[in-house]
């Protein structure tokens, strides 16, 4: 049976990639994926024997309808895995946090092609170290730009909210070279408008992906969250702080005393 292992990378490979992952590139009899830490890769290629990554950036075209990329990339998998024993495929972070082709990979896979998953640390891991939160303390919900204004999800004032994918809102375009292009951060901000003053802090949180930069974020308000859009790219998610509990249920605090 072949074998397709889509292995976490983490956000900067050379802290974040784990025992399981480097054992499974060193077995993989090919390697494919996008790898900007090139001088990291060649180290790990000479120090563990890991094979030389094919890179698949060229098949992640700026302007082309995302679903257009995903079958691109989607394509190549399954062609290079009726060559290959066990392909490693390598993505940036966490394979199940907003990687959107995985899952159109796992519906194309064929049944004799066994798929295992490598967990990588996630953007939203390394987030939480940046901002110094603990996310289970005052209660965390994460979700995807796109599906809050498709789905018109309540927002509690009380939760905090990262928002992913805040570099292509109403847009089905990858606009990786220019991401402020047709981005309308204009309708999220008139949606978090129903929930929050315009004086509501935010901030946009711009987390490194390697040595060579160093993780960032903007302070802004949810009032001029649309004249921010210079500032977003593919590396950006929106936080926005919880607000103070407006209520409480005294007989279950004193279960808890």
């Amino acid at each position: 049976m072949s074998k397709i292992s889509i292995v976490g990378r983490g956000i900067d490979p050379a802290k974040h990639l784990s025992l399981s992952a480097i054992r499974t590139l060193r077995i993989a009899d090919k390697v494919v994926g996008i790898e900007p830490e090139k001088e990291f890769w060649k180290e790990l290629q000479n120090e563990f024997g890991v094979l030389e990554i094919e890179d698949l950036a060229s098949f992640y075209r700026s302007q082309d309808d995302d679903t257009v990329n995903y079958q691109r990339f989607v394509d190549h998998v399954l062609s290079l895995s009726t060559k290959h024993q066990h392909l490693a495929l390598l993505v940036a972070g966490h394979p199940r946090l907003g990687v959107s082709f995985i899952e159109l990979l796992r519906k194309c896979i064929p049944e004799h092609i066994e798929i295992e998953i490598i967990d990588g640390i996630s953007s939203f891991d390394v987030m939480m170290t940046y901002l110094g939160l603990d996310p289970l303390e005052q209660g965390t919900v994460l979700l995807d730009a796109n599906r809050l204004l498709l789905f018109q999800y309540k927002l509690e004032r009380a939760l905090a909210y990262f928002i992913y994918h805040v570099c292509s809102i109403g847009n089905s375009k990858t606009n990786f070279i220019n991401p402020s292009l047709d981005n309308r951060v204009d309708l999220l901000k008139n949606y978090l408008l129903k929930y929050y003053p315009e004086s509501k802090e935010v901030f946009l949180c711009r987390i490194s992906s390697g040595k060579n930069e160093s993780s960032t974020h903007f302070r802004s308000t949810v009032g001029e969250l649309n004249t921010c859009a210079s500032k977003i790219d593919y590396k950006t998610t929106l936080y926005v702080p919880a607000d103070t509990p407006s209520r409480l249920d005294w007989e279950y605090l004193k279960l808890l005393r």
